[in-house]
């Protein structure tokens, strides 16, 4: 059962961060083994999917982020050219905010710390997009969007190609130490060992915390949240397919979207969790009145040409820690275990950054 070889380092859960280190780990030269739970990634039972992320660097969550998202955006030109494939869309963005907003403020001060460009947006011709009289805009011409499913897709190829092993349908369900190096056993009873493990799990980790009770590595509460995202059709797709993405600090929550991709559609979401799951596959694609108004009356109340009528939906996930702040550190009384969880819905952008760190540790 399983086999006898030792890795030096065992990737488990190849999604966001996972596809990243494994492919950092790969391309430093390291012999890693990249498990994933499902027969595929990118798939669509976590917090990956849903076509797009946004990235910015003026990050009003806090000014430190700054230089994790300058380092991100240095890679992507490179990843590019590497692969071959198109994963970074500079489309710009404009985040619009209430008197006072907070949001609008981060943005300043992340923008000011650092030496940032960005512009009040007053100048720009935005009022053919959006109805924004009594928010202020603050435009960066650095942000724009990801192609999230194709990065994974490209960060797991090259990792591949860089002579990093993958095995699909392999759920861990345990882990351990046995004689300095770490055993993991997977759902079919297959067993693998290595010098080191890597935890990126997304939202199982907080179920591989409770099987591993002895030892909770996590300082606060970590929660897995269901978050609908949603594509609206536009009235004029040329000029959607040019708009900037945006987000929106109103009155009645923070809100975002993107440019038309597809020459039909817009994506718009809420960044506002709506229900606490269980466990992760508990998520379906089901919405309710309560996920679909605020965005319908957000779309119809700051969007031009942008017909109100729900085209598509999906849920993703978000894997919220107590402060919304990223979780990444070594696993309590286990040298040579990492974990890296608790993006809270805007860890995306951040996914050569992590994937580095954890490679380097």
């Amino acid at each position: 059962m399983g086999e006898n070889k030792v890795h030096e380092v065992i990737v488990a859960g190849l999604g966001s961060m996972g596809s990243s280190v494994f492919h950092s780990l790969a391309k430093s030269g390291a012999d890693v083994l990249g498990l994933e739970r499902f027969s595929r990634s990118p798939h669509e039972q976590g917090s990956h999917h849903g076509e797009t992320r946004l990235t910015r660097l003026a990050y009003f969550e806090h000014h430190d982020y700054v230089p994790l998202l300058q380092y991100a955006h240095d890679q992507w030109p490179s990843l590019e050219e590497e692969s071959g494939e198109k994963l970074f869309e500079k489309s710009g963005l404009v985040v619009f905010g209430m008197e006072n907003s907070t949001v609008v403020d981060g943005v300043k001060l992340s923008a000011k710390t650092h030496n940032l460009i960005i512009e009040s947006g007053l100048d720009r011709n935005l009022s053919e997009y959006f109805d924004t009289p009594t928010l202020e805009p603050v435009y960066e011409p650095t942000g724009g969007y990801l192609l999230c499913s194709k990065i994974i897709e490209t960060f797991l190829s090259l990792g591949k190609k860089a002579g990093g092993t993958i095995i699909n349908d392999a759920e861990l369900v345990d882990f351990s130490m046995e004689e300095g190096k770490v055993r993991v056993v997977t759902a079919s009873g297959e067993i693998y060992h290595g010098e080191k493990l890597i935890l990126t799990a997304g939202s199982w980790l907080p179920q591989i915390a409770r099987n591993q009770a002895k030892a909770l590595p996590f300082k606060g509460e970590v929660r897995v949240e269901r978050v609908p995202l949603f594509w609206f059709p536009t009235k004029d797709p040329e000029k959607w397919a040019k708009a900037p993405a945006f987000a929106m600090d109103t009155d009645r929550g923070f809100f975002y979207g993107l440019p038309s991709i597809d020459g039909k559609t817009i994506k718009v979401a809420t960044h506002r969790p709506s229900g606490v799951l269980e466990h992760p596959l508990d998520k379906t694609d089901d919405v309710t009145p309560d996920d679909t108004e605020p965005v319908i009356r957000f779309v119809k109340e700051y969007l031009r040409d942008i017909d109100s009528s729900i085209d598509r939906h999906q849920v993703c996930l978000y894997t919220m820690s107590s402060d919304e702040h990223f979780i990444v550190d070594s696993w309590p009384g286990m040298p040579n275990v990492f974990f890296a969880g608790g993006f809270s819905g805007h860890g995306f952008k951040f996914t050569p950054t992590i994937g580095r760190i954890l490679s380097d540790w």
